[in-house]
């Protein structure tokens, strides 16, 4: 089982729990990690902090951010696999994730 602090853990960032299986890339996992980026984006629009984790740091909160990123900046998803890789090298290293993300065409 995965610890994640207790809500409250993140002075000034809201924390928003999604319980994504980094096992398989299904319809279940696509759908939760695309309603938690959408929240994601929705509060760095408005301005607020927020801290996108996971228990490794790598490919849950890293499908979460790209998806996040893709929704805030509509840049294709090679180039945010590109940004979140340069921030953080062995993000996204599952390649189920990693493929997905990288397939997504520019938001027009």
């Amino acid at each position: 089982m995965e610890y994640q602090p207790p809500p409250g853990s993140f002075r000034g960032a809201k924390a928003i729990y999604c319980p994504l299986d980094d096992a398989h890339l299904d319809r279940l996992t696509l759908d939760m990690a695309g309603a938690a980026a959408k929240r994601v984006a929705e509060r760095v629009k408005t301005g607020e902090r927020v801290l996108v984790t996971c228990q490794q740091g790598r490919n849950r909160s890293g499908l979460v951010m790209a998806l996040a990123l893709y929704f805030l900046t509509g840049k294709p998803g090679a180039s945010i696999v590109r940004q979140i890789k340069s921030k953080r090298h062995n993000a996204l290293t599952n390649l189920e994730f990693a493929r997905f993300v990288e397939a997504l065409p520019p938001a027009g």
